[in-house]
């Protein structure tokens, strides 16, 4: 197993094969820990990054279920101020993830290249976190090292659009990009003949399928919470882990399209939780396949509410499966909220008497999310 794996178990025939890399300690911008780089453009340390990379790390190893590309390896590359150990948590196995400096990175992402190319039926998929800065159409994901030369800030930096086409010319005919980072300008880039470094060279085959999923719109800023994982990456694996399911064919499965359609709605409700800020999470070059199969019913989130909504203080739900009473709540002045297993439920909105009879309704509860709404 080479250096920059923390999870490998040589699958025969098609498999998926992931990198994934968190930025967060950067030496050469503010509150770093050596000479201030002249083009720190006002950007900083990061904390949420090497922790969204070590979820999304886990979340393949534990969780990733592919029938037809089981998971073959993980790569991960992490800057943090004190570099710790990832603990694989199937196997045990203990590591220290290289730093994520242009020079691991571009290693690192040259063995997967490598590995994807092996069988173009294998599925490769890209995750960084961390800073980016976009100007036009181009985007540079900044490494660990950026601004460690005055003279050539962005050698530390990859060119992920230039990048990410040259990749769509080689095999593997699937591959998934995640970018977590600002997509805002900088004056450096402004003035930069580069957005970047690129590791692959363009190949000569077909173009492949390249989604890629942005956490913010071009020209805005993408959020997360001191030490926690970003808002975009815990909306992926909310997505991931249930609400972007869907079963055509009575198995629960997870589309590149049903994904964008559960990421959006996993943003925009923790925007709506009390945050001031808003964050819109686009994606490119979108088209349709299979990423993963659930193993159980998915979890589905429920807003429960009568109609008018001004009957919520009054009214008790209830919430019943096959006679059985699965949860309630006592009269509140504002909706009710639970998640469900996907399946078949009975919602009743009891009120006192002489203000209104109770009310039932029977609903098929199905991700994304399902909203009920009880005439009273």
């Amino acid at each position: 197993m080479d250096h920059y794996l923390v999870h490998q178990t040589r699958s025969a025939g098609a498999a998926t094969h992931a990198i994934v890399i968190g930025a967060g300690d950067y030496p050469h911008l503010l509150g770093g820990s050596d000479s201030l780089s002249d083009h720190h453009d006002g950007m900083g340390q990061l904390s949420s990054p090497p922790v969204s990379a070590r979820a999304v790390a886990e979340w393949l190893i534990n969780s990733y279920n592919n029938s037809k590309k089981p998971l073959d390896s993980v790569a991960l590359l992490l800057s943090e101020a004190n570099a710790s150990a990832f603990v694989n948590p199937k196997t045990g196995f203990t590591i220290t993830p290289e730093r994520a400096s242009y020079s691991n990175v571009e290693l690192a992402v040259q063995d997967w290249a490598d590995r994807g190319a092996e069988n173009p039926d294998n599925l490769l998929i890209f995750y960084y976190c961390g800073h980016g800065v976009s100007q036009g159409t181009g985007m540079s994901l900044l490494l660990s090292e950026y601004g460690n030369n005055k003279h050539t800030p962005f050698n530390e930096a990859l060119d992920f659009v230039s990048f990410r086409l040259a990749m769509s010319r080689n095999s593997p005919n699937e591959q998934i990009y995640f970018i977590d980072a600002c997509r805002s300008s900088t004056d450096t880039l402004l003035k930069s003949f580069s957005a970047g470094r690129v590791p692959v060279q363009t190949g000569r085959g077909e173009a492949a399928k390249t989604p890629i999923y942005f956490a913010t719109l071009s020209g805005e800023d993408a959020f997360g919470k001191k030490n926690q994982v970003s808002f975009f990456t815990k909306a992926l694996l909310n997505a991931l882990n249930g609400t972007g399911a869907d079963n055509p064919n009575d198995e629960w499965i997870v589309t590149t399209t049903r994904l964008k359609e559960a990421i959006d709605y996993e943003v925009n409700l923790a925007f709506e939780s009390g945050v001031k800020l808003r964050q819109v999470p686009p994606t490119h070059e979108l088209s349709t396949f299979t990423i993963h199969q659930l193993t159980s019913e998915p979890q589905v989130p429920v807003i429960v509410t009568c109609s008018p909504d001004t009957e919520n203080k009054n009214a008790q739900f209830t919430c019943a499966a096959n006679g059985v009473v699965k949860d309630q709540r006592a009269p509140a002045d504002e909706h009710w909220n639970l998640t469900l297993e996907a399946g078949e439920y009975e919602f009743q909105a009891t009120l006192p008497v002489g203000i209104r009879e109770p009310k039932k309704q029977p609903v098929q509860v199905r991700p994304i999310y399902k909203r009920v709404s009880i005439k009273v």
